[in-house]
């Protein structure tokens, strides 16, 4: 009976304890872990849009300037 009132009266922590390198980004749902991965998606966006424009320009492609401006679009 004692052991059942003890496991009543246990308090759950609801979110994880902060951290000391998510303080930074305190006012925003962005944290750094988050920003981090935003950013090497980005940059590997980039480079394959580079890769594919030098790609298609060093076999003469006609259009390459085109379908790199549609993949910057998309």
């Amino acid at each position: 009976m004692a052991s059942n009132s003890v496991r009543n009266n246990m308090v759950l922590p609801v979110s994880d304890p902060e951290r000391g390198d998510e303080k930074l980004f305190k006012g925003s749902g962005m944290t750094k872990r988050g920003a981090y991965a935003a950013i090497s998606y980005m940059s590997c966006a980039v480079m394959l849009i580079i890769f594919n424009k030098a790609a298609l320009s060093s076999y003469n492609f006609p259009c390459a300037n085109v379908i790199t401006l549609f993949q910057v679009g998309n």
